[in-house]
């Protein structure tokens, strides 16, 4: 399931793992996190960096802002994506 916006995309997909990056100037944490379809960057200084290894295995619908960057992770129900 994609659904789209003018600014943002949203899609569901394992999180399969994630590389962890340096932190932003900010001192948050990044990540590169890889899916069946590829590997995305978080958005630096976005609030859901902090819970990635939280949904480690996990089904979860992602929120890509227009530049490709992970600006959401929400984990679902299998049973919500069928």
């Amino acid at each position: 399931m994609t659904e789209t916006t003018a600014s943002k995309v949203t899609f569901v997909a394992t999180l399969q793992g994630a590389q962890r990056l340096l932190n932003t100037e900010s001192g948050n944490p990044r990540w590169r996190v890889f899916t069946p379809s590829g590997a995305l960057l978080t958005e630096p200084d976005a609030q859901c960096a902090f819970g990635v290894t939280e949904h480690f295995g996990k089904l979860v619908r992602f929120t890509v802002n227009g530049k490709g960057r992970i600006i959401g992770i929400e984990r679902i129900e299998h049973r919500e994506h069928e």
